[in-house]
């Protein structure tokens, strides 16, 4: 900093023209560290929740996948059987009514409408976010620290 007869002052910033010239290129070092870090915190949390998913037939967990990304910087996971949402969050007891000629299990005739119990929650998903949360945090400081890095060289 210096100044002169009149009273200006004057600002040196060292390596202004290095910051100006990676700032031009920010918004593309952002997006591209930001997408893989979101691509993988999605695979671990897709591979954690596959392991966490109660398993009878395979086809809730086969149904694990990512999302989409259909918007810069978002991703996510999600379970596309129909009755995912059944075993993350339970159900109530809630009445079952036949289509066609009745409810069976292929020996017993249970009539035409039958009353379900309920079921428990399983929150697979809730314990995948849970055990995976630092895991992702480091992800995205990790991310962080890389842009940091690019843009201050």
């Amino acid at each position: 900093m210096t100044t002169n007869m009149a009273g200006d002052i004057t600002l040196e910033i060292k390596g202004l023209d290095r910051i100006i010239k990676n700032f031009s290129k920010s918004s593309g070092i952002v997006r591209e560290y930001t997408s893989k870090a979101i691509r993988s915190a999605e695979l671990f949390l897709k591979d954690t929740a596959r392991k966490e998913v109660p398993f009878k037939t395979g086809r809730l967990q086969k149904s694990i996948q990512v999302l989409s990304q259909t918007q810069p910087f978002s991703g996510g996971i999600t379970a596309t059987a129909k009755y995912a949402a059944a075993v993350e969050f339970g159900s109530s007891p809630h009445k079952i009514t036949a289509k066609g000629g009745g409810l069976s299990d292929g020996k017993t005739f249970f009539g035409k409408s039958v009353m379900h119990p309920g079921t428990k929650a399983n929150p697979f998903m809730q314990r995948t976010a849970d055990s995976k949360k630092e895991l992702v945090e480091r992800i995205f400081t990790d991310a962080a620290e890389k842009i940091a890095n690019e843009l201050t060289k």
